[in-house]
């Protein structure tokens, strides 16, 4: 995390699990990402309207429109 220091690393992570409930690595399912483009694809996805869904204390971001652009 940029200062060399597994430790204060360490701290920081059991700190930031204790407040928030989140495990700042992800280790609970906590993230997930989307590519939407990149180099290699022939288009790219526009992503034009979402909805954020809570439910049993984990929010879902629902992506209800989109278009594909070439690139």
């Amino acid at each position: 995390m940029g200062n060399g220091s597994a430790d204060g690393w360490t701290k920081r992570s059991d700190y930031i699990k204790t407040k928030s409930g989140v495990d700042p690595c992800g280790e609970k399912g906590e993230f997930h990402t989307l590519v939407t483009g990149g180099p290699l694809f022939r288009g790219r996805i526009e992503i034009t309207g979402t909805d954020v869904i809570e439910r049993d204390g984990y929010r879902f971001l629902d992506i209800k429109e989109y278009t594909v652009k070439r690139q």
